[in-house]
């Protein structure tokens, strides 16, 4: 995708900021169905204006990392399930306000409605891409375009929340910015890492709300009855992003470059890591806790991360006196 392409994208997330189920002010269709919910079940009316919300975000959402979407509409009521998991490429927006069409960065979308339950989550992981430039050299050094929406890209973003959680650990007050590499089949992204708050990547929506029919009991969290928003704390908040700014491919890695490829690659693949890699994505999008089995997974993986990036290869392969490390630059 190139800057057109970017531009034609960044229009999409405009109209779908401006458009998207707005009624009575800030108060969202979302939200209204899940204040529904409070009070009754969901009835077919109900399902319609969720699955208009549902499409709505599909439709919204151009470059598309995963995209899982399921409706039967012909499903009885008490049996009916709307349930949504996307991975999008969104728009990096700038201290103006106005989206950056050059500055990708990789956003969690799950919704999920049944008669009793909906829940409704969009949380971007800590990675930029600049994506005209890094396009460009992934065509250029490895004769093919770059997939969004490959497995191979899944796992990289996912490696690069693993990488964002346990990055921060080599900065300090006096280094709040470092240069990082993230692995891809193809080669290595370089770039940047810098320090952030907690709060940078919380969860821009949270909304889960549900109703026991025997019981009248309901639960809402996320939104207020009165439409107003409550972010919760969520458990998993990364403490440092990459700003990705380029790509260089297998054939044109250094030799400690190729190294550090091949060490990521032997530490990071298989079924087991891809496994954890899921936990920890599902993780970060849910804001739930984990099963201890899964915890210790996630810090098996997040120990792995910890042991290679503290070791003297990392350190060579990122010292800004080589060539391919990009000169500083982050938002």
């Amino acid at each position: 995708m190139g800057i057109q392409d970017g531009k034609k994208a960044s229009q999409a997330v405009r109209e779908f900021n401006q458009n998207f189920g707005n009624v009575d002010g800030d108060v969202t269709a979302i939200d209204r169905l899940a204040c529904v919910l409070q009070n009754r079940n969901f009835g077919e009316k109900h399902f319609e204006q969720g699955q208009a919300c549902f499409e709505k975000m599909r439709a919204a959402a151009q470059i598309k990392v995963v995209d899982q979407y399921s409706y039967n509409e012909r499903a009885p009521l008490n049996s009916k399930k709307l349930e949504l998991g996307m991975c999008y490429m969104g728009i990096q927006q700038g201290q103006d306000g106005e989206p950056l069409e050059d500055q990708f960065v990789p956003t969690l979308l799950r919704a999920v409605m049944t008669p009793s339950f909906l829940s409704f989550s969009q949380r971007a992981l800590p990675l930029f891409f600049s994506s005209e430039h890094i396009e460009y050299r992934f065509l250029q050094r490895t004769g093919k375009p770059m997939e969004y929406d490959s497995n191979d890209f899944q796992r990289t973003i996912a490696a690069g929340l693993m990488l964002a959680i346990t990055q921060v650990r080599l900065m300090n007050e006096k280094q709040l910015v470092i240069p990082t590499v993230l692995p891809v089949s193809d080669g290595l992204y370089l770039g940047h890492a810098a320090a952030c708050s907690m709060k940078s990547f919380y969860p821009t929506d949270y909304i889960i709300s549900s109703r026991n029919e025997q019981t009248g009991e309901s639960i809402l969290s996320g939104v207020a009855q009165d439409g107003k928003k409550i972010i919760s704390k969520p458990e998993l908040s990364p403490q440092s992003y990459s700003n990705l700014l380029t790509f260089v491919s297998r054939a044109d890695l250094y030799p400690d470059q190729q190294e550090l490829y091949e060490q990521f690659n032997e530490a990071f693949t298989g079924p087991d890591v891809d496994d954890a890699y899921t936990i920890l994505v599902n993780h970060y999008s849910n804001c739930i806790s984990l099963k201890p089995n899964d915890a210790q997974k996630v810090k098996s993986l997040l120990d792995k991360s910890l042991e290679i990036i503290k070791g003297p290869l990392w350190k060579q392969v990122n010292n800004r006196s080589k060539s391919h490390v990009p000169s500083i630059e982050f938002h």
